[in-house]
């Protein structure tokens, strides 16, 4: 595979000289800002920012310039340069946190982490914490019938009905009063959820269908969005399943408010 490599140099640039991207649609919360700071604080810079030479906009990293210029416009960012054109850039910017966003996790192994790690800014221990009281379930690994003649894995069809609740795009939800489920789209639709995204609520993309079954779940406030609502069905169904249908209720449909 003949991939271009994009990436035309790298640097260290004054925080107030980096321009922001007018697509960006990321949000950050304040316990998200903290953790940053507290990993800053703690470790130092390890990953640069992204800035699109053509343009000069940043395609990541806003949040870690914001939390730089705290310290001064002056303060160094580290920075790696590509050269993108506007479309390229666009799609970078739509699926650079997204990609990452749906990589499994390995509950044993990330046990093994968390216990090997320390941290001493209370937002990084607040954080740490949360990921030790997330309950990854654990799925058995056979071969796809397709598959089996050349012995490639994959992962158990684990949902094969249709959802018992029934969701439209642009359809909101509320889980325990206190949770909320948006389906819609991450990119497209953020002035749809944006609204929900408030200080001290948790943001999960892309989030399965036990989302809302996590220990954390009990302490924290989500929001989740995804675009399928077959997949947001069953998010509804399997709470429901363990605390009952009156724990879910439907607020928005289709964009228009239930009265």
């Amino acid at each position: 595979m003949d991939w271009q490599n994009r990436i035309v140099g790298t640097g260290t640039k004054a925080a107030s000289q980096f321009l922001a991207n007018p697509l960006n649609w990321r949000v950050h919360p304040v316990a998200q800002q903290e953790a940053l700071e507290g990993v800053l604080s703690e470790v130092g810079w390890v990953q640069g920012v992204i800035e699109n030479v053509r343009t000069g906009h940043l395609i990541d990293g806003h949040q870690r310039v914001l939390s730089a210029l705290k310290h001064g416009d002056e303060a160094e960012v580290p920075v790696t340069y590509v050269d993108l054109s506007v479309e390229e850039e666009r799609l970078i910017l739509a699926t650079l946190d997204p990609l990452a966003i749906m990589a499994a996790e390995d509950a044993t192994a990330l046990d093994r982490l968390l216990d090997e790690t320390t941290a001493t800014p209370p937002a990084l221990q607040a954080l740490l914490q949360q990921l030790r009281e997330v309950q990854i379930p654990t799925f058995t690994l056979e071969p796809i019938e397709s598959e089996k003649k050349i012995g490639v894995p994959g992962l158990v069809d684990l949902v094969k009905s249709d959802p018992v609740h029934v969701v439209e795009r642009h359809d909101v939800w509320q889980v325990h009063e206190r949770h909320t489920l948006v389906c819609a789209d991450v990119v497209k639709d953020v002035p749809l959820w944006r609204a929900y995204l408030t200080d001290h609520v948790w943001f999960l993309p892309y989030a399965g269908p036990f989302a809302f079954l996590t220990n954390s779940a009990q302490a924290k406030t989500f929001l989740v969005v995804h675009p399928v609502p077959y997949i947001c069905g069953h998010i509804l169904d399997k709470v429901a399943v363990v605390h009952g249908a009156g724990a879910v209720r439907k607020v928005v449909s289709g964009g228009q408010a239930v009265t």
